[in-house]
């Protein structure tokens, strides 16, 4: 039942993105409205106001996240950079295909490792070091020593050649 309740959600998210990515295009191709930042904005507000409704409905419930310092230091800032994503994405909607800018959103995990690499954030031996340690490692047992007897002075009964008495 998980497993369905899982593939409809994703087949909801699939369906609603792409029908908010071909609106966008038609509002600001196709009717004129020629001011993508307006339409983010817009896309927002109507978000928040679910989002307060669902609070008030009591659908969901919303920690307390501290005061006004804390939120101004932890989601301003991400709020801002998501805010400038949506309204570039949308203004790259007046100038190029549907198509093209989904293939340059694709490409973003790439374009996030390189500039991680430039800023020296990430480092490639680093990462190939996990993967590699990770695949070539199947035992999820971190204790390298098969006896499972933590007293190192006690020898077990298997290396004794007996069985325990």
């Amino acid at each position: 039942m998980q497993i369905l309740w899982v593939s409809y959600l994703l087949g909801q998210w699939i369906v609603l993105s792409s029908g908010l990515i071909l609106l966008n295009k038609h509002i600001l191709s196709e009717a004129g409205f020629d001011f993508p930042c307006t339409l983010v904005l817009l896309h927002m507000l109507f978000c928040t106001a679910c989002a307060c409704v669902w609070r008030l409905l009591g659908w969901v419930s919303v920690p307390q996240l501290g005061g006004p310092r804390a939120y101004c230091a932890r989601f301003v800032p991400i709020g801002l950079c998501f805010a400038a994503s949506l309204s570039l994405g949308n203004a790259a909607y007046l100038h190029i295909s549907v198509a093209f800018v989904q293939m340059l959103k694709a490409s973003t995990p790439v374009a996030t490792l390189v500039v991680s690499f430039m800023l020296g954030t990430a480092h490639a031996h680093a990462h190939a070091h996990a993967h590699a340690h990770a695949h070539a490692n199947p035992n999820p047992n971190p204790n390298p020593n098969p006896n499972p007897n933590p007293n190192p002075n006690q020898v077990s009964s298997s290396r004794r050649g007996g069985s325990p008495a």
